[in-house]
């Protein structure tokens, strides 16, 4: 593992995964999370704005990734930005803690490839659920799942990683945005 300076307010963590170097995780080093256990939620921070409040009510984020560190960062981002947050490093886990609430989440977020599941089979097995959560896909090194086949997949919205905060931020608001506007 070495650290290395990014930019003055982050710093970018390179990992060696699996003999692999170059996974790089971007965090600010000064406001880390203590770990949640899987499935248990991060809840949201009191909004300033009555308004903002009301956007936010009940927005439930459900999070899948293989990897404990992504998982942290994406509860700590999303966590900051107001939403309530649950975090699964197993698809499988996932997919059962949708069916005993499936209404209780408005987005998903997901990696691709994982070991138990690949992310296009768990978005078909939650879409057999409920078809109408929209889905975030976030991967890197993938040639099954793009820009260009979202569509057919299922997918909501494709990010290659690594993902910068500002462009997740950015998406996780327009997807959110647009089923309210839809729902509206």
């Amino acid at each position: 593992m070495r650290l290395v300076s990014d930019t003055e307010r982050e710093k970018a963590l390179t990992l060696p995964k699996g003999g692999q170097d170059g996974n790089c995780y971007y965090l600010n080093l000064g406001e880390l999370i203590q770990p949640e256990k899987e499935g248990r939620l991060l809840s949201a921070p009191k909004s300033t704005t009555k308004e903002k409040e009301d956007i936010l009510a009940g927005d439930t984020i459900m999070v899948v990734d293989d990897e404990d560190m992504i998982l942290l960062l994406l509860q700590s981002i999303l966590g900051r930005m107001g939403y309530n947050v649950e975090i699964h490093e197993s698809p499988a886990e996932a997919v059962r803690s949708f069916e005993k609430n499936p209404s209780k989440y408005q987005l998903l977020i997901t990696d691709q490839r994982m070991p138990e599941m690949l992310g296009t089979e768990l978005v078909t097995r939650i879409h057999e659920i409920r078809k109408s959560v929209p889905v975030i896909m976030c991967s890197g090194f993938n040639t099954e799942v793009g820009p260009k086949n979202v569509d057919a997949l299922g997918i909501t919205e494709f990010l290659e990683k690594p993902v910068s905060y500002d462009l997740l931020c950015s998406t996780v608001e327009k997807v959110l945005h647009s089923i309210r506007r839809d729902a509206g």
